[in-house]
């Protein structure tokens, strides 16, 4: 979901050593010099 020219948010699931099983992460990219860095992620 695209929240701003230069920021998308996305639902992720994935497998995380710290936590057992498969998790979903609500994360949030920046786009920045041609390329997207995470800025924020929460576990749900």
């Amino acid at each position: 979901m695209q929240i701003a020219d230069q920021e998308i948010a996305c639902e992720l699931s994935a497998q995380l050593k710290w936590i057992d099983g498969e998790t979903q992460i609500e994360a949030f990219f920046q786009e920045e010099g041609g390329d997207w860095k995470i800025i924020a992620a929460k576990n749900r």
